[in-house]
């Protein structure tokens, strides 16, 4: 009965050790009087025998603490390993639990528990993996599992506890771009679907509408380690030093001395150097505030006669996502044309498909509002007739 408890055993070694502590205290305080001196055979014996006294209390204390909930006896039965961390995110955490049932059993289920931070959860059934959702951000929490076993309807000790954590929020997932609802020469009406939250619920968005115009753009380049900075590169452009990245004494930089050194200095630099190219200025840029709670916002003073561009981002207590892919419209759309021709791309062929691809064409001033795909069977083919996507 000593071997089937882990448990008692450990609570054994450890009596044994403390056993020895106090008798080797009593033994040198007589030897010290003079009163009584003890063979090292005695010793062993009294050690074992004072050793076999805790032993007993510990292992009758194994065998009352049975398996909770259904009252079966777990004596012999192994403790079960802790669940293993599969992932974390903010509001959710996967485990891991599943394992080998003890020999001469077989696992029927699995009882889980999570629990911490004033939250609790339980799963009971037979998979061996498992998320549990809607748990609070950065909460410290136990995860501990037992097996119900077969035959004999035995149910293991609790494992020990897995410290385990959730996710701290993070700020919101990119967002897509809005859609119009109404668009006119006076507002536009848009909407949007707000993002995953990160963890946080979303208490703001905001919307920045801005007039796309053609003009000079900056275009650049970084130079790598140098000592001359845009002096190096080609001297047919017109480059302006925008900033620079220092890279560290020593450095092997392009134009270098043999030593690594710039001139008298033993340093170098990345350089950021940029020319103005032709390219699309966004100007008159404003910003519109909506609360987290909103779907739609009603943009008013748009650019008379000018494309414009919208991109929105959302709000949370970590802070803004990053602002979501520009949605082009334009403000005037009065003296506007059919769109110009996409041109097709065949990407892939197969015995009863074909698949295409095509961008986005010049809408000559208006929304475009959608596509229509012809497929038209060529001279000598079966006259299936033509189909429109």
């Amino acid at each position: 009965r000593m071997s089937g408890s882990h448990r008692g055993l450990g609570e054994t070694h450890d009596a044994s050790v403390e056993s020895r502590a106090r008798l080797g205290e009593t033994q040198g305080a007589q030897r010290g009087k003079g009163r009584l001196r003890i063979s090292t055979a005695c010793l062993g014996i009294s050690l074992l025998t004072v050793a076999s006294l805790v032993a007993f209390p510990a292992l009758s204390g194994a065998r009352d603490g049975g398996a909770a909930g259904d009252g079966v006896g777990d004596d012999g039965i192994p403790v079960p390993a802790p669940p293993t961390l599969v992932a974390s995110e903010p509001r959710a955490l996967t485990l891991h639990w599943a394992q080998l049932a003890p020999e001469g059993f077989r696992t029927e289920s699995y009882d889980v528990e999570l629990s911490g931070d004033g939250q609790r959860r339980q799963y009971n059934g037979p998979d061996g993996e498992g998320a549990f959702v809607d748990l609070a951000p950065a909460s410290r929490l136990c995860a501990r599992v037992r097996l119900r076993l077969q035959p004999g309807d035995v149910a293991t000790r609790w494992s020990t506890c897995l410290q385990v954590s959730t996710r701290a929020p993070t700020t919101p997932r990119p967002m897509p771009s809005a859609w119009p609802l109404i668009s006119s020469s006076e507002y536009l009406l848009a909407q949007w679907e707000p993002p995953e939250d990160g963890g946080a619920p979303i208490d703001a968005f905001e919307l920045r509408l801005a007039a796309l115009e053609q003009g000079l753009v900056d275009s650049c380049v970084w130079t790598g380690a140098s000592c001359s900075g845009c002096a190096e590169l080609p001297g047919e452009k017109n480059w302006t030093l925008a900033e620079s990245e220092w890279m560290g004494m020593f450095a092997v930089c392009a134009g270098a001395s043999s030593l690594g050194c710039c001139g008298l200095q033993c340093w170098c630099s990345s350089y950021r150097c940029c020319e103005k190219v032709p390219g699309t200025l966004r100007t008159n840029a404003s910003v519109t505030p909506a609360p987290g709670s909103a779907r739609n916002a009603t943009l008013l003073a748009l650019p008379l006669g000018l494309p414009f561009a919208l991109e929105l981002r959302a709000h949370n207590a970590a802070g803004w996502s990053v602002w979501s892919p520009e949605l082009l419209l334009h403000g005037d759309a009065q003296s506007a044309a059919p769109p110009a021709a996409p041109q097709l791309r065949l990407t892939s062929l197969r015995a009863h498909a074909l698949f295409v691809q095509w961008d986005e064409p010049a809408d000559n001033g208006a929304l475009l509002l959608g596509y229509e795909l012809a497929v038209v069977p060529q001279a000598g083919a079966p006259a299936n007739g033509a189909r429109v996507l």
